[in-house]
């Protein structure tokens, strides 16, 4: 979905919002996990960056094994 520049959108199942930009060879990215309490900001001073793709590894990383599939309980 789209409103007012956010897009919304979910990674492995966490909703999140983000919200990117260039200005004369500079980019940015912000992508916020509203449940979660988890902010990534992304700020490259290079217009060919994949701002939004760092943004979305980065929160692989922070998040670690809470996007890993769960065992299930017997």
């Amino acid at each position: 979905g789209y409103g007012w520049g956010w897009a919304i959108g979910a990674q492995r199942g966490w909703p999140f919002v983000e919200h990117n930009g260039l200005y004369f060879g500079f980019r940015a990215h912000m992508r916020r996990f509203t449940q979660e309490g988890l902010t990534v900001i992304v700020l490259a001073n290079s217009a060919q960056a994949a701002v939004g793709g760092l943004a979305a590894r980065v929160a692989e990383i922070y998040a670690g094994s809470a996007f890993a599939p769960q065992p299930e309980e017997d």
